[in-house]
């Protein structure tokens, strides 16, 4: 009886492993799809992916890892950044609202890891970022 309960036990500890394997790979995916891959044709894609961009900003600015939260808030602002036909002549008031409840929240969020880093390294970056129109 001890080695079915042993067997039960090792099985499920591997199968917590291979759980654990599959969720870091999904992981490594999804990070090389949001940080890698070109923007989606889809709206809602991209407005997906640069809310996950944000939110996994926000995980590294948690942990004090600012120059990592900058990478992933950038990353945001790719993945929403639409040119100004699409964004005046396509775009309903709904879809500038859902780009809006991302996007105003990673620039909060840069000014705030732009904050903790004290002055800044590259005026000419800045520039482009504060040249943006909301």
């Amino acid at each position: 009886m001890t080695s079915s309960t042993e067997d039960v036990a090792v099985a499920a500890s591997n199968s917590s492993a291979t759980s654990t394997k599959q969720a870091n790979a999904d992981m490594d995916r999804m990070t090389q799809i949001l940080l890698h891959e070109e923007r989606s044709c889809i709206f809602e894609t991209r407005v997906e992916r640069a809310d996950l961009c944000r939110q996994r900003g926000s995980a590294q600015f948690k942990i004090g890892n600012v120059d990592e939260a900058i990478k992933w808030y950038e990353r945001a602002l790719y993945h929403v950044d639409f040119d100004e036909g699409t964004w005046h002549f396509e775009f309903t008031p709904r879809n500038r609202a859902d780009v809006n409840v991302v996007r105003l929240p990673v620039y909060l969020n840069l000014a705030a890891c732009f904050l903790v880093q004290g002055a800044p390294k590259d005026g000419k970056q800045d520039e482009q970022i504060l040249a943006k129109e909301i």
